[in-house]
This record gives structure tokens, sequence and C-alpha cells, in this order.
């Protein structure tokens, strides 16, 4: 059944009083927008344009001292400069052209608003620029003569070529000029202020009103063709804020940082509330048009959407509690709420199964886990390696006796201690080892074994005992004609399709598997050898099966000249998976 909270309060009445709210705050607010007098408007637009102007000022200078530093390090840390200093011809003088102007190049194409940059070498009566592209050529060679005038006037005055910004008229038409002189050579670079205030052009107001770049001098940089057109006396209007024809001008001013210039903001004063009627007008349509679509909403949100929400919520809640039976009422009237409801009733069916699943699957394996644990405790072998204590002991090999003991207590102890589903490979390879070292003392000359293992798949993951289980099988069943045994483990670590894969291989040098025993291998089933089925075999194939599917195999053949060899390829976990997921199909 549904369950249904109990002290709820109706979200209709939530809806009336949040619209009386909003009615309420909308007849407040239209008297105000009506009776708000001029002044307030004018100072908060005043201070919404101050604070515009104050962000652009920070820009031009960032930008401006950005291209400064440029001629200063062209000039001053530019071993090229420096070498120009003295007399120089042929191929060095060539070459040393071809890097300066490279650098220019290279200056003017990271800079953001250099119009060009300059260089004059008196010494060597060197000159080189680079412009942008819709420099003239009458611009560039006025510029040539410019920087030449004002280098001899630097040998007079150097403060002519600090590196401080100025303005200055070249070809009817003002720049922005930085020159810094160093020894027999002068550097710089120039700025057209109508580019830098481009970006500034949408915000003008008005028929007249514009931003205006003014030197310290209040004489405009920029825009100077509006300023006659418009008949105004820029120091006038600054002095007072008004124009000659009568009309009121706001005027904010902001010095720039870097130059001793300052941007000037100019706008009608009453183009600030030209459109305040209709900006009323329509504020109130909208209100209007608030109010009435909120009522609908509160009439029609309820039935539609707050119901089926509730419900859904509901079987969320009971799902995370753990009920994972719990299904919602699917007698809903609109069908994108119904098929939700029946796509969550579903949802739930379906993790119950795997719920089921999943535990099922957890108790399997750890009956499996069980049964590997005891069945690799077999008595003759503990007795059969006691009896070989004790020979050693009565012919007074008092070392190998010591190992041996030390040997089966490791061996044990990983045995009867590590429950863990996963062991690291390393772990398994040192149990390996030990199991080996065991069967050399009890029957030394019988068995030798090489390990080849590669050092990445170390840190890789198997299930315990998994390699030992196949290991156990070749040295209770292979046989060899001389009497030795040669057993092989090899484990590479495979960079093959979504994720990494382990190959695990165990060869040995015996007689290999029979035909009929080959043939039950290749059908899937084990074969048996005095009626009895090998189970270590059988666990071996059904672990893997639980842990990764169909991800991983097994392969039982034998090898081109002789021997078994038993073949695990199984996904390659790192340390901290515990499960492995398999790649989705996109």
């Amino acid at each position: 059944m549904i369950r249904k909270s109990k002290n709820t309060v109706s979200i209709r009445r939530d809806f009336v009083i949040m619209l009386c709210v909003c009615l309420f705050l909308i007849g407040l607010l239209l008297p105000s927008c009506i009776i708000l007098p001029r002044s307030i408007i004018r100072t908060r637009v005043e201070e919404a344009n101050s604070k515009l102007l104050d962000v652009y000022s920070g820009l031009l200078d960032k930008s401006w001292k950005f291209t400064q530093e440029a001629v200063f390090m062209l000039a001053v840390n530019d071993t090229l400069v420096g070498q120009l200093n003295l007399k120089i011809s042929g191929i060095l003088r060539f070459n040393i052209m071809t890097q300066l102007r490279d650098r220019m190049i290279n200056e003017l194409n990271i800079s953001n608003n250099a119009y060009g940059f300059m260089f004059y070498s008196k010494e060597n009566q060197i000159y080189l620029d680079r412009f942008i592209d819709k420099a003239s050529y009458r611009e560039r060679m006025s510029m040539q003569s410019f920087v030449k005038e004002r280098y001899e006037q630097s040998l007079a005055d150097n403060a002519t070529a600090d590196g401080n910004w100025f303005a200055a008229e070249v070809e009817g038409k003002i720049f922005l000029v930085c020159l810094f002189r160093e020894g027999a050579c002068i550097v710089g670079a120039c700025i057209d202020p109508e580019d830098v205030l481009s970006e500034l052009y949408p915000y003008e107001y008005g028929k007249d009103g514009t931003i205006l770049l003014v030197d310290g001098s209040g004489n405009a940089l920029t825009h100077r063709d509006l300023l006659e057109e418009t008949q105004i006396h820029l120091d006038t209007l600054l002095a007072t804020g008004k124009a000659e024809n009568g009309t009121h001008y706001s005027v904010l001013r902001k010095a720039t940082a870097v130059t001793d210039f300052e941007l000037v903001m100019l706008y009608p004063i009453n183009s600030i509330l030209g459109g305040f009627n209709t900006l009323l007008v329509v504020l109130i349509v909208v209100c209007a048009v608030i109010i009435i679509f909120a009522s609908l909403m509160m009439v029609t949100m309820h039935k539609t959407l707050m119901v089926p929400l509730r419900s859904l919520l509901d079987g969320m809640h009971e799902i995370a509690s753990g009920n994972i039976t719990y299904q919602i009422d699917t007698d809903i009237h609109y069908q994108e709420f119904q098929d939700v409801a029946c796509a969550f009733n579903d949802m739930a069916s379906k993790l119950n199964l795997i719920s089921r699943e999943y535990y099922a699957k957890i108790l399997d394996e750890q009956k499996i886990t069980l049964q590997y644990r005891q069945l690799q405790i077999r008595p003759h072998f503990l007795y059969n390696s006691l009896n070989t204590i004790c020979l050693l002991m009565r012919v007074k090999r008092i070392d190998a006796a010591g190992e041996l003991c030390e040997c089966l207590i490791a061996y044990f102890r990983y045995l009867l201690t590590d429950i863990n589903l996963l062991v690291p490979i390393g772990r398994e390879v040192e149990h390996l080892r030990n199991s080996v070292h065991i069967q050399e003392l009890r029957n030394p000359d019988r068995i030798s074994m090489v390990f080849d293992v590669e050092d990445a798949a170390l840190e890789c993951q198997i299930p315990p005992l998994i390699i030992h289980t196949l290991l156990e099988n070749t040295l209770k069943h292979a046989s060899s004609s001389d009497g030795q045994l040669f057993v092989r483990l090899k484990i590479r670590l495979l960079h093959e399709g979504d994720r990494p894969m382990l190959s695990i291989l165990l060869s040995d040098s015996g007689n290999g598997f029979s035909q009929e025993a080959l043939h039950y291998l290749g059908q899937g089933g084990m074969p048996t050898e005095d009626g009895n089925e090998h189970i270590g075999l059988r666990n071996t194939c059904h672990r893997l099966t639980l842990l990764f599917g169909d991800h991983a195999s097994v392969r039982f053949y034998n090898a081109e000249d002789s021997g078994a060899c038993n073949e695990l390829i199984l996904p390659a976990l790192m340390r901290g998976e515990t499960t492995y997921e398999a790649p989705v199909d996109r």
C-alpha cells in the first residue's frame, strides 16, 4: 500500500499564501517606481557607470603596462639592442636586424592594443618598425621622422624618452607613444586611442553620449569629430556639466594609473529617464501575467504533479529503508507518470532479484572457499611431512628439519589465516615456492620448478590457491621418464582490449594429459581417476566463473614436445579492487 504522511500541510494553501505575498510586494513596488525621485535614479545609474569606468580603466592600465614593459625589455634586457650600441657592419648587421625585426613582430602579435613598434640606432643608421596591417605608408614614414626627432631631443633632455606614455599628433592623427632610449638606440611603441576605446562605443547614451580619453590639460584625444559636430567645448562641459545648447550632462571621470590620461564618460541626463514610462508599463503587464499564470499553476499543479511525485517519493523512502519489495500505485490519470510508476516498480523488482542473487553468490563463494581450505589439509601430506622431520632428526640433520618445520608453518598459515577472496600474486607465488621447497626437502632431485613472473603482474590480485590447485594436480598426476619433473610457471600482464588481462601458464615435462582426459576437459567436464572426479579442477573453474563470469577462461592442452599445460586467462584486478565489473558496450 502507498504510505501516507500525517500532519502535512496542503500545498494549495502554500500557493495561496505565496500568491498573496506576491500581490503585496507588487502593490508596494509599483507606487515606489512611480514616485521614485529622479535624483535617486540618477545616483544609481552614475554609480553603475562609475564602476563600469573603473573596470575599463583597469583593463586599459593593464594593457598599456604590458606594452610599456615590452618596450623596456627590448631596450634594456635584449642583447641585440646592446650590440647595436656599437658600430657593426656586414653579415652581423644583417642578422641582428633580422632577429630584432622578428622580435618586434612577436611583440606586436601578443600585444592587445599596440599599433606598432619602432627602433632607431643612430650609431649604425638603422631604423626598423613593425605596424599592424591597417597602418598607412604615410603614417609609418611620419612616425619614423618623429622617432628620429625625439631621439635628438632626448640627447638634451632624457625625460623625452624615459619610457612614459605621452600623446603625439602624427600625420593629423593622435597617437599614444612610449619611447625609451638606451645608449645610442631608442625603442618605442605607439597606440591608436580610437582603437583602444572601440569596445566602449556600445555604451553610448543618447545622441551626444560617449566615452572619451582626455589628456592632463583637458584636451580630447578621441572623438574630436563628435565634439566638433555637436559644437561642445570640452573644457566648459567638464567645468560646469552644461553644454552651450543648454543640455545638462552627467560627467564621470577616472584617471588612469599608468599614464597621465583619464577616461571621461559623458551622457545627457534626460537620456537616463527617457524610457522610464515605457519600462513602467512593461513592468505592470509582466506582473499581471505572473499573477494569472501563478493562479492557473496553483489549480493544476496539485493534481497533475504533486500527487504522483508524493507517491514516487514514498516509494524511494521505502526502498532506502530496506523494503525492496515495495510497489507504488500505478492507477494514475496521466500516461507519463504512469510510465514512471511502472518503471519504478520494475526497478524495485529487479533490485530484489539482484539482491537475492548476490547473497546467494556470496554464500556459494564462501562454501567453495571452505571446501578449498578443507581439501588442502590432507592428512597423509601432514603425516609424511612429520615422518620426514623425524627421519631428519634421527640422522642429525637438525638444520634441514628446522627448515622443513618453518616451511610447514608458513604453508598452514597461508591456508588457514588468509580468508580474503583475492590475494596479490606475489603472496600466491611465495606460497608456491614454499610448497615446492617442502617437496624438495621430502624428495630431493624429484622436482625442479622455474618461476617466470613479470614484475608488473606481482601487484595484481587473484583468488587464493587458484594456482596452488593446478600445481598440486601436476605434482600428483604428472610423471617423467627420467624420474625428475620440471615445472615452469609463467605469468604475464596482457594489455589487450578494454582492460588488461592476466595470463597464467603452468607447464611440466611429464607425459601430458591422456586423450580421454583432454576430451573430457574440452567438453567442459572433469576427468576421473579411480572413479573419483578431480574436485580441485572443478572448483577452480567454478570459482573463476563466480568471480569473472565469461571473462575468464581455463585451457588444458599438451605441449608440442611433451608435458601438460594449464593456462588461465582472467581480468587483471589491481590493489584496491574487490570485485570485477565487466566493461559496458556502448
